[in-house]
């Protein structure tokens, strides 16, 4: 069975649910896995890469109209790769399908928009361009970093805790009598 969820992006992935009390599922107790699909069925429906894509498009403008920015080769391209990796990432991230590699991408995709900022603040301290200039692109960046921080948020019941799945080391601390096997 397909069970539906209401997150904003469409992919599959496995989750694993109880069955139902029903004769058939009566039969095969324990966990199943079962198919869940979720959100967009195409890249281009996701509003966090549609977010992503119009921040970078807008640092792609404050380049363009800075004279200066393009011809600072180091700076530009910093700046250039950081903004365009925030939109490869979330994509790379939708076309592993599976909502751990997807949420583990988006974190990737958050940092590099977050870098892209940093250099877009730098490029106002070297006397590339003005704040108002990097304005627009500024606030892009911010809609594109909450989203992604919703997105993430809205995947965490669909991917596995390290930490919960892990296997401690270490043995029970004993406790009773010692025997001599012990």
């Amino acid at each position: 069975g397909v069970q539906t969820c209401a997150l904003p992006i469409w992919f599959r992935c496995q989750k694993l649910v109880r069955p139902r009390a029903t004769s058939a599922s009566a039969l095969a107790p324990g966990l199943l896995p079962r198919t869940v699909l979720m959100g967009a069925k195409r890249l281009e429906e996701l509003r966090v890469w549609q977010a992503a894509r119009r921040f970078k498009l807008a640092v792609y403008a404050v380049v363009r109209h800075s004279p200066s920015a393009q011809t600072d080769l180091r700076f530009r391209h910093q700046l250039l790769d950081a903004a365009s990796s925030g939109e490869a990432n979330v994509a790379e991230g939708f076309h592993r399908f599976l909502a751990g590699e997807f949420a583990h991408f988006l974190g990737i995709a958050r940092g590099s928009i977050g870098e892209a900022m940093n250099w877009l603040q730098d490029g106002v301290d070297r006397g590339h361009y003005d704040d108002g200039a990097a304005a627009e692109a500024i606030r892009h960046g911010h809609e594109a970093m909450a989203t992604i921080t919703a997105l993430r948020t809205s995947l965490s019941p669909y991917t596995r805790r390290r930490a919960s799945t892990q296997r401690t080391k270490h043995p029970e601390p004993h406790s009773g009598p010692r025997t001599k096997d012990d």
